[in-house]
C-alpha cells in the first residue's frame, strides 16, 4: 500500500514577523562586522578591476567615456550567449583550458551570426 506523502505544516504566527533581518535570532555577525570584513579584504586585495564597471553603476554613475585614442581598444563586453558558450566550454576542464578554447572560437568567429 502505498504511503501518502507528508505534507507541510501551515506556518506558526510567529515565524510571520516583519523584521528585516532574514535570521532574527542570529546576533551575529552584526552589519557593521560584516562591513569590516569586506573593508579589510578590499584593503588586502584590492578591488577586482572587472567588477568597476558595475560599482559605477551601482551608485548611480555612468561608466567613463575613453577619451584617450592611444590606449588599446577594449573588447565588447560579453553577451549572455557569450556567457552561455563559455559555461558549456567549462564542463569538466580548467579555467585555463575554457578560457583559451573560448578566446580561439571568438578569434575564428567574431561574431555569433558568422
Amino acid at each position: 500500500m502505498p504511503r501518502k506523502p507528508k505534507r507541510k505544516s501551515p506556518a506558526s504566527p510567529a515565524r510571520r514577523d516583519s523584521s528585516p533581518e532574514p535570521y532574527p535570532s542570529h546576533s551575529s555577525p552584526s552589519p557593521e562586522q560584516c562591513l569590516a570584513v569586506r573593508d579589510a579584504l578590499l584593503a588586502f586585495h584590492g578591488f577586482p578591476e572587472e567588477f568597476a564597471p558595475f560599482r559605477v553603476l551601482r551608485l548611480g554613475g555612468r561608466p567613463p567615456e575613453e577619451d584617450n585614442s592611444e590606449a588599446p581598444a577594449k573588447p565588447p563586453s560579453p553577451t549572455v550567449l557569450d556567457g552561455l558558450v563559455i559555461t558549456l566550454l567549462s564542463q569538466n576542464t580548467t579555467d585555463a583550458i575554457s578560457h583559451r578554447a573560448f578566446a580561439s572560437l571568438k578569434a575564428a568567429f567574431p561574431s555569433w551570426d558568422q
